[in-house]
């Protein structure tokens, strides 16, 4: 798994590492081709999600709803590309314990991804992600900006269906935030994949696949997540902090290019809130998701 300190990650759909780990490539003895991954034109991807969080033994509440736009474009050959996604969102959360209700919590920010594989080394490729954005409500001074940055160093173990990455990453919203960062994916066969890595460890399974043009997967999945905002409450800046544990069980229907649709059920725990340093504990929560992209 990814070692590392536990952190603030992000908000479901935000830094997603299988948004990530999803651009590595299978190992040569996978017999099935997996789905193509890119479109043939920049225009890479348009997706909107939406998500509702509602706790189970109080009347806290959180909402969301993200836009996405996302480009690639080959540097000289596919095993060379860049990728950006554009970012759009909006939350509404409500703590009747620390009398706080907002319905404007707004990000704006770019993913930029850049896969390289090494010429000497077929087994080995490079992943780049930096992920700067703005984190607040639109009228807070201090405290709004974020940034996430990876670099991973991924190696295939031929014959035995694993890829083992390591390198560096820099958390975001912490001091001294740069940790090593290891993580372990077993493919089996194409129709079982695990993973293990922080901040978050799935198991998938493929239900359903039409040649090389659909796929459907059921993933189970557990991790951390998380997320802060700088707001300006009666006329001081402040961050307010959202955190969780969380179990889920994922639908996803993979179209090749790169389109489809996802819903996720999540049980939360160990949720907690923030304002400066005022602290809430929210109790237990469930989570539903769902989100389509082209």
């Amino acid at each position: 798994m990814l070692v590392s300190v536990p952190v603030l990650g992000q908000s479901p759909l935000q830094y997603r590492y299988e948004d990530i780990i999803a651009q590595e490539e299978p190992e040569e003895s996978v017999s099935i081709s997996p789905l193509k991954r890119y479109k043939s034109q920049a225009l890479q991807r348009l997706g909107v999600s939406s998500g509702y969080v509602q706790g189970l033994a109080s009347k806290n509440s959180h909402k969301w709803l993200q836009a996405e736009v996302g480009v690639g474009v080959p540097l000289g050959s596919f095993s060379n590309i860049l990728s950006a996604r554009f970012i759009f969102r909006e939350d509404s959360i409500t703590v009747p314990s620390l009398n706080f209700r907002h319905n404007h919590l707004y990000q704006l920010g770019a993913s930029l991804f850049w896969r390289k594989e090494f010429s000497d080394d077929v087994n080995r490729s490079m992943l780049i992600s930096v992920q700067p954005r703005y984190q607040g409500d639109m009228e807070a001074e201090s405290n709004t900006f974020g940034i996430f940055a990876m670099c991973l160093i991924n190696r295939q173990i031929p014959d035995t269906g694993m890829t083992f990455s390591y390198g560096l990453v820099h958390l975001n919203h912490l001091d001294n935030a740069i940790f090593p960062a290891l993580g372990i994916s077993w493919q089996p066969e194409y129709s079982t994949k695990v993973d293990l890595r922080f901040p978050e460890s799935a198991v998938s399974w493929l239900l359903v696949r039409e040649s090389n043009q659909m796929e459907k997967w059921l993933r189970l999945k557990v991790g951390f997540e998380g997320n802060r905002w700088g707001v300006n409450l009666d006329g001081v800046d402040t961050i307010v902090t959202s955190r969780h544990w969380k179990t889920a069980i994922v639908l996803e229907k993979l179209l090749a290019g790169g389109g489809g649709w996802t819903v996720e059920l999540s049980y939360l725990f160990a949720r907690e809130f923030e304002i400066g340093r005022d602290f809430s504990d929210l109790g237990d929560g469930v989570y539903l998701s769902c989100g389509i992209n082209y």
